[in-house]
């Protein structure tokens, strides 16, 4: 199975740099993905954001969604905080876990999966993860608050997940918020071979 992503963070409009970040790392049979939201805007946001992709960059290609998500909780102490969610893959099982308001969307399947209430860094409960398989075909769309929820998957035409990203930062984007997407979708390794 192929993993296909794409993602994308804009700054919000009148802002040279965002608070909003997103981590992808894909390896042989594991790969992490994380959407991260600073709490603000701004400079002092983004530097919080890159602080938490360096800590992200420290972890093994074989943490879990939990962990990563634990990891930036501790490492983000003193800081003003952010929310984010991790979606971990060991070959087919994947793991979503998340804190804050960051939103999902599954692409082919269904799985229960609610975020933990709290911010990063400052205040969090016990964090618990949603495990489930993914099969080729299906794929999950993380994205911030910066991107409107109000958009229907059935009525945008199937795209590839770079070409989706685009297309919803241009028609749902809140040019008033930092804005983040990531895409990840699985395809079969034998598709189009003969």
């Amino acid at each position: 199975m192929n993993i296909l992503h794409a993602s994308r963070a804009l700054p919000k409009d009148g802002e040279s740099c965002s608070g909003d970040a997103v981590f992808a790392r894909v390896g042989d049979g594991a790969s992490l993905f994380v959407v991260i939201d600073v709490l603000g805007h701004g400079p002092n946001a983004h530097r919080v954001a890159q602080r938490a992709l360096q800590l992200l960059e420290q972890l093994p290609i074989e943490t879990g969604a939990t962990a990563a998500i634990d990891a930036l909780h501790q490492g983000l102490h003193g800081t003003r905080g952010a929310v984010a969610t991790a979606f971990s893959l060991h070959h087919n099982d994947g793991e979503l876990c998340g804190v804050g308001n960051i939103a999902f969307r599954l692409l082919g399947f269904r799985c229960s999966f609610v975020s933990n209430p709290g911010i990063l860094g400052m205040q969090s409960p016990r964090r618990l993860g949603t495990r489930f398989r993914l099969g080729s075909g299906q794929g999950v769309i993380l994205h911030s608050d910066g991107i409107s929820q109000r958009f229907d998957l059935e009525r945008i035409p199937a795209q590839r997940p770079a070409a989706l990203c685009e297309y919803l930062l241009s028609h749902h984007r809140h040019s008033h918020d930092d804005a983040s997407v990531l895409i990840v979708l699985a395809e079969d390794s034998m598709r189009g071979l003969s």
